[in-house]
């Protein structure tokens, strides 16, 4: 064989194995476990375990800030049934949103199941938990999140008082409002502000939750300049659709939870 003929050879296997190598280091980035995953899975082992600590070292700053350890405790002790020696999280779907990365799935212990929804931001080049929720709506359908019915029921409630269709925007309220006197105090609360319920609003929701049987909602109302922050409380129907139960445009009434 010649010397050129050699050296092709030489060429064609180093490239078979150079491409063998890129194939295999390819293989192994896809089949490898998400580290959204395995810090999800870490942060719901501690809480089982009853370390709080060592959960609430894998929030974000912020998170942190939010949350003290009785807070993180709050977690395992409002569903206590999904926090046990049974525990088994499966997350099942994963994606991402600028910066922020989210997880889902659900989380089952024995005959308790509920879905589970996790963000993460990187701090320090680590994977750090910034949000948790066993609420459905929080989980993405087809890749798209959805929007959260708190947030739709509050847009409709504050663009039917921009419009001064007082008995539309009582129509999405709880019973207890749905009378003669709350009608007359709710066109009074419209006129009070009328600054901010005209043509020109707009709302925009930016946190959300819930405590117990209560959700709630909180965000800006912009109107052609007049600004305003906006927080709404709902009680969920029978049929789980949330009613407003409260709004206020004092930030002195906002509780201290809310992520401003």
């Amino acid at each position: 064989m010649s010397d050129k003929g050699r050296i092709f050879l030489i060429v064609v296997a180093a490239a078979v194995v150079l491409g063998g190598g890129a194939i295999w280091w390819a293989f192994q980035q896809i089949t490898k476990t998400p580290q959204t995953f395995i810090v999800g899975q870490q942060f719901v082992d501690h809480l089982v375990a009853g370390e709080y600590e060592q959960a609430q070292d894998l929030m974000s700053a912020e998170f942190q800030d939010e949350s003290d350890l009785a807070a993180i405790e709050a977690i395992v002790q409002n569903q206590p049934e999904l926090f046990t020696s049974e525990t088994v999280l499966n997350l099942t779907g994963r994606g991402f949103w600028n910066e922020l990365r989210y997880a889902y799935g659900t989380i089952e212990a024995g005959d308790a199941d509920s879905p589970v929804y996790m963000e993460f931001v990187d701090e320090g080049g680590a994977t750090k938990l910034s949000y948790m929720s066993f609420d459905e709506e929080d989980i993405p359908v087809n890749g798209e999140q959805q929007m959260p019915k708190a947030y739709i029921v509050g847009e409709a409630f504050i663009e039917a008082l921009a419009r001064k269709d007082i008995d539309a925007a009582i129509a999405l309220s709880i019973p207890e409002f749905q009378t003669p006197e709350a009608l007359a105090s709710m066109e009074a609360f419209v006129e009070g502000e009328a600054e901010f319920f005209n043509d020109a609003t707009e709302v925009t929701f930016t946190d959300k939750g819930r405590d117990g049987d209560l959700r709630y909602a909180y965000g800006t109302i912009d109107a052609d300049g007049a600004l305003t922050p906006v927080y709404m409380e709902f009680m969920d129907t029978e049929d789980g659709e949330p009613q407003v139960s409260f709004i206020t445009l004092n930030e002195e009434d906002i509780p201290e939870y809310v992520n401003r």
